[in-house]
């Protein structure tokens, strides 16, 4: 999602889920700017988390044209400069201190006369964690080091803390007493604050908590209060009577916690009003024997429960001290994101909010593959009291960041994420998004992938200073993958062309502060910057070639050019002009305005698309008014997409509008409740876990959605689930839910309508038969993690539910049908679940390839793939032809529904000078080689054709005629 439309959730909605993504996303460039400034890694979390604090009470005001990473930037390099300053005072407060406390020791003694009247007061007037600094640090006597751990940051950040605390004192003391000086309150406080009680008073106490533990019974306790009063023994009576009390509410409170049953101190009956001669005559605390008593409601802490997280090592058994676990707590319509660490011991204590609907606990600890805890206790999920997470080892993965001339790039980005997430298993799976830096040699590592997930990986490279590298997809190629296993791929990035212009207005004069942005609105490559007071700009990190420039600026319809930057390139001039006015008006479904809607204007990128011409970057926000309306001014005259969305209505969305024409009205429904039942259709039972997956109905069968939030699991027989948005953009066209679960076939329910309010269902599985089958390689090793996918009449390319195969095993990043694509475990086995619609299975990984019918495979059964075949061919020019064409490999068309070759991958290649080609993994069976002929730019028309019969372990060659398409096999 992109940076505005975060922080506008985080506005509209009050999503603290948006706002933790804009932190993930930009800490490390703020923490970097802060450790930069002050060289001190304590000092630059603090200015982070200023920063970050300053966005959440300023986001309000930025819009839309605000680039949010040059905004945090500036904002860090400011409040560093500030901090720096404030440090710098401190310390020569400090000092000042110092030296006042060596020449004028003898003056404490005077200086805590005139501070004791009013010290109590002005603590008071402190903040909690003010005044928990000043405890710790003066009256507890804690040195700094002990401090910071106890606070989870370093010593010097301790000190700086309890300095800043220490200066709140000090400034409340002179402002609201007599005090006129406490530049010695520091050392004032270290010797005077704590005071040691005579020797006297401990006996006695302890005498009077051992009597209180005797007591047993609320009419015991007033009778000994009563009787020490009748003998007009006022002062013990008080002071019995608030040791007693005291006592209980330590016992309540200083229970062992835990998983440990609660245990306190018996409490025996006593005969007679208790006397100061009994209180003498107490036993010791070694005479009483502690003896168990059942927690109750009234002993529990209010509105906490806490999950006992233990990490331990899948393969050595051993505890896991010290690891990060990030955890984001859903608690109502807020959410919270900390960081927690395990103990010595592997135990991390996770605090949970009783009224939390979602928890996710996500380890980050280096040495070990990355794995999600998710409950969802919304759904019916229970957050257990305990739970023992075993890590495995991930697989190591590195490599090398270049520049084109060969110079190693420091400090680049090594982005690696998109792994096989699969939503419907719960609560433990592994996960891959992670970034890597490269050292002064340009090398990176990464160490935390797990391996089941190292195919599904998309790697690049980036430097701001630089041109990103492309995203390369470790499914393509098993030599790829290899690369990245021995940590010899080398990412090259492209010098970058500086790109030098003017924004000019319609009557030439200059645009000072219009925003430029180069390439597409959201992109790892966009380059952002303004114009200065004479409407000139620069860019730098620019590609060589064709490149879209977008300027907008207030009062002027946003305006782009394509330009042809090179080295030797001049520079660039924009003119903008005014647009035309876009009103716009959202309605309930009744006819009356929303106020408050969010309405935002983009453009319509399949007219461009289709139709050709320059489209500009750009998106307009505003907020509708106590009449439902908003006013668009200076639209560029174009295809555009509106949309609008309210809490509490389904969302709107790619409504088409162009500007200049009658008000657009956006009609919004209120939110759809589903909720229902999911039962054995055998039995009548509730399910016990199940998964929903919402999908769109279409004309051909519904398009379901591979977004997580539209796959839920549930836990119980039940569910319930509020959509607000539709699952495609583009008209409503309504819902339809799959419903799926462990051992039974999947069923899909009616089509429900956006307007319908609550929609009931009733849903029953049918139980499948699970067949236990072992697959081995061509070598006879197992074939662990192998990829397999079903072939089954629920398949559909055109919505993405066609298995999509890759050379070395299938593309899950297509997989629109979770249950049709499965994987192997570490030994080679699965457990299949076949329904009766199942035709074939494929199994294929980098070693081979099969594919088998489901009536053959049974329960036991071990099969064993065959190896790849190989294409290999020549492709001559047409006559007449000046371009090189390209060559893509495809399954016959008849199958286009089930199964087939994934374009953009190793099944599309480019001939060499000679028009030789080859494609070295090629699945066994009847295929087709196709020429591509280029049409237009970034087109392709379908040329010659080859029928090519792969066999497993064979070289087949294939060969195209000049004129006609000729085809040969052997």
């Amino acid at each position: 999602m992109e940076d505005w439309r975060l922080l506008r959730e985080y506005v509209d909605r009050g999503s603290e889920v948006a706002f933790a993504a804009l932190v993930k996303r930009h800490l490390n460039l703020v923490y970097s700017v802060a450790l930069r400034r002050l060289g001190d890694p304590h000092a630059a979390e603090d200015v982070a988390q200023s920063v970050f604090c300053l966005l959440a009470s300023k986001a309000r005001q930025l819009g839309s044209d605000t680039a949010l990473v040059s905004w945090l930037y500036q904002t860090a390099c400011f409040k560093a400069s500030k901090y720096w300053r404030s440090e710098t005072r401190r310390r020569q407060r400090e000092q000042e201190a110092v030296l006042m406390t060596s020449t004028n020791s003898d003056d404490t003694a005077a200086s805590w006369q005139q501070l004791a009247p009013y010290l109590d007061d002005a603590m008071n007037e402190l903040g909690e964690q003010d005044r928990l600094a000043i405890l710790q640090r003066f009256f507890q006597r804690k040195p700094l080091r002990e401090i910071g751990e106890a606070l989870g940051i370093g010593e010097d950040a301790a000190r700086m803390r309890v300095s800043r605390a220490l200066d709140k004192l000090r400034g409340s003391l002179v402002r609201n007493t007599a005090v006129r000086s406490s530049a010695l309150l520091g050392p004032v406080l270290a010797e005077w604050a704590v005071q040691s009680a005579p020797v006297s008073v401990e006996p006695f106490v302890q005498s009077a908590v051992l009597a209180a533990i005797k007591i047993a019974s609320a009419p015991s306790l007033l009778s000994t209060i009563l009787t020490l009063m009748r003998k007009r023994k006022l002062k013990t009576a008080l002071v019995t009577g608030l040791v007693i009390l005291t006592a209980v509410t330590v016992l309540i409170w200083l229970r062992p916690r835990g998983p440990n049953p609660v245990t306190t101190v018996a409490l025996t009956q006593s005969e007679e009003p208790a006397t100061p001669e009994t209180i003498a005559e107490a036993p010791s605390i070694t005479d009483l024997q502690p003896t168990a008593l059942a927690a109750t409601p009234e002993l529990q802490p209010p509105n906490r429960i806490e999950l006992r997280l233990a990490l331990v090592g899948a393969e050595t058994g051993q505890p896991i001290p010290d690891g990060e676990v990030q955890c984001l707590a859903e608690i109502g319509p807020k959410s919270s994101l900390k960081t927690l660490r395990s103990d010595r011991e592997g135990v991390v204590r996770v605090t949970v909010d009783p009224n939390t609907a979602q928890l996710d606990l996500t380890t980050r600890i280096e040495g070990f593959a990355d794995t999600r805890l998710s409950w969802r206790t919304d759904r019916g999920e229970r957050i257990p009291r305990e739970y023992t997470l075993r890590l495995r080892q991930p697989v190591s993965l590195g490599g090398w960041v270049l520049e084109a001339s060969g110079r190693p790039v420091s400090g680049a980005k090594v982005e690696l994420n998109g792994g096989d997430v699969r939503p419907g298993i719960r609560p433990e799976f592994p996960i891959a998004d992670l970034t890597a830096n490269t050292d002064e040699s340009g090398q990176w590592r990464a160490n935390r992938i797990a391996p089941e997930l190292v195919r599904q990986l998309w790697i690049r490279a980036t430097h701001p200073d630089l041109i990103t590298s492309a995203r390369v997809n470790l499914s393509v190629d098993p030599e790829i993958e290899r690369q990245f296993r021995d940590a010899s791929h080398v990412f090259r990035l492209g010098a970058a062309t500086p790109v030098l212009g003017r924004v000019l207005d319609a009557y030439g004069q200059p645009v000072h502060g219009a925003k430029i942005i180069a390439g597409g609105l959201h992109s790892v490559d966009t380059r952002e910057t303004k114009t200065t007071p004479d409407g000139s700009f620069a860019l730098t990190g620019c590609p060589a070639g064709t490149l879209l420039l977008t300027a907008q600026a207030t009062g002027f319809a946003p305006t782009a050019i394509e330009s042809e930057v090179s080295a030797t390139s001049g520079p660039v001039t924009i003119v903008l002009t005014e647009g035309k006015p876009l009103p716009v008006r959202v309605l309930d479904r009744g006819g009356n305005p929303l106020a408050r809607a969010a309405v935002w204007v983009v453009p319509d990128h399949e007219s461009f698309r289709i139709g050709g011409g320059i489209q500009p970057q750009f998106r307009l926000e505003a907020s509708t008014d106590a009449e439902g309306r908003v006013m668009f001014t200076n639209v560029p005259d174009c295809a555009l997409w509106a949309a609008a969305g309210l809490r509490g209505y389904i969302s709107d969305s790619a409504i088409s509008a162009r500007a200049g024409e009658p008000e657009l009205v956006l009609s919004l429904h209120p939110i759809l409740t589903v909720t229902g039942t999911v039962r054995d259709s055998s039995t009548g039972q509730g399910v016990p876990k199940f998964r929903v997956v919402a999908g769109r109905p279409e004309p051909g069968g519904p398009y379901w959605s591979a977004i997580d939030r539209f796959q839920m699991t549930f836990e119980g027989g039940s569910f319930r689930h509020v959509f607000d948005e539709g699952v495609t953009s583009g008209t409503n066209l309504g819902y339809v839910l799959k419903f799926e679960a462990k051992g039974y076939a999947p069923s899909i329910s009616r089509i429900i309508a956006p307007d319908e309010g609550v929609a009931e269902l009733d849903i029953l599985l049918q139980p499948v038969m699970a067949r236990q089958v072992t697959v081995f390689n061509p070598d006879q090793t197992p074939a662990a993690y192998a990829d397999v996918g079903l072939v089954s009449s629920r398949t559909l390319a055109r919505n993405g539910s066609a298995l999509h195969l890759v050379p070395g095993g299938f593309d899950r990043s297509y997989a629109g049908d979770e249950k049709l694509l499965e994987k192997t475990d570490e030994v080679g086995q699965i457990k299949l679940e076949l329904a009766q619609d199942i035709r074939s299975i494929i199994v294929a990984n980098s070693s081979g390839y099969l594919e088998v019918a489901a009536s053959e495979v049974q329960d036991g059964a071990v099969i064993r793939v065959q190896p790849w075949g190989q294409i290999t061919g020549t492709l001559p020019l047409r006559e007449g032809q000046k371009e090189i064409s390209q060559v893509t490999f495809e399954f016959d068309p008849q199958r286009e529904n089930e199964i087939f070759a994934q374009f953009n991958s190793g099944f599309r290649v480019t001939p060499d000078s000679r028009g030789a080609f080859e494609f070295p993994l090629a699945p066994p069976g009847r295929h087709h080689v196709i020429e591509l002929v280029p049409s237009s730019k970034n087109s392709w028309t379908h040329g010659r054709v080859v029928e090519v019969e792969v066999r497993a372990g064979e070289t087949t060659q294939a060969k195209f005629g000049r004129a006609e398409s000729k085809a040969a096999a052997r």
